[in-house]
């Protein structure tokens, strides 16, 4: 059994990457990183939900909130962190580094916890993202090397998700009462991306405030 921090973020690929790791006998324990998000309350609703499905014991359930404002920002591109296209995703300079930030992040609380493996529900290739951060990390602290990346559901699209989902024993609606549009504060908007990508599958969110 291996001791992996799963950072979860209340949606489909953090119900079905954790389902997953649980069945294949690992010691699961999460991470659910506030840091102002709109979506935070549906999706904190969702993370508390995803943990009593699948009876994640209440010592292994963590949150933190933290400051994302511009002045860290501001601090961390000057001291720590590089310039790299290839994870800046949406507007603004904190959109392009959430990436990097939670992956930090997590991997401080992984080894605060003696984890060894640092989960997420990522499902393209990370290989970029992660030498980024290993280097990051390394300049913070030298103990990067204690802690590993894994996603139990890289190369899927969202139909592979669905169908692993199934699979796994779990249900339509379970996967309904995940968090994935992070448009609006109090519900799904229905119209982005993923919104759309949920309907297509008919697995549209069910959580609103």
């Amino acid at each position: 059994m291996t001791k992996i921090l799963f950072m979860n973020s209340g949606g489909m690929d953090s119900l079905v990457g954790m389902k997953k790791l649980i069945m294949d006998g690992h010691e699961v324990h999460y991470l659910y990183l506030d840091y102002g998000q709109i979506s935070n309350q549906r999706a904190r609703i969702a993370v508390e939900i995803i943990a009593n499905k699948l009876n994640i014991p209440p010592q292994n359930r963590n949150i933190i909130k933290i400051d994302f404002s511009e002045s860290v920002i501001d601090t961390l591109e000057h001291d720590y962190l590089p310039v790299n296209p290839f994870i800046v995703v949406g507007s603004g300079r904190a959109t392009a580094y959430l990436q990097h930030l939670m992956r930090v992040i997590g991997g401080s609380f992984a080894y605060k916890i003696n984890a060894q493996i640092l989960a997420g529900g990522f499902r393209v290739s990370n290989n970029i993202v992660d030498t980024v951060v290993t280097s990051f990390y390394n300049k913070i602290t030298g103990i990067y090397e204690n802690i590993q990346f894994y996603s139990p559901l890289q190369g899927l699209n969202r139909e592979g998700v669905k169908n692993l989902a199934l699979e796994l024993g779990l249900t339509v609606q379970d996967l309904r009462e995940t968090v994935s549009c992070m448009a609006l504060a109090d519900r799904a908007c229905g119209t982005c991306l993923k919104c759309r990508e949920r309907a297509e599958l008919g697995i549209e969110e069910t959580i609103i405030l």
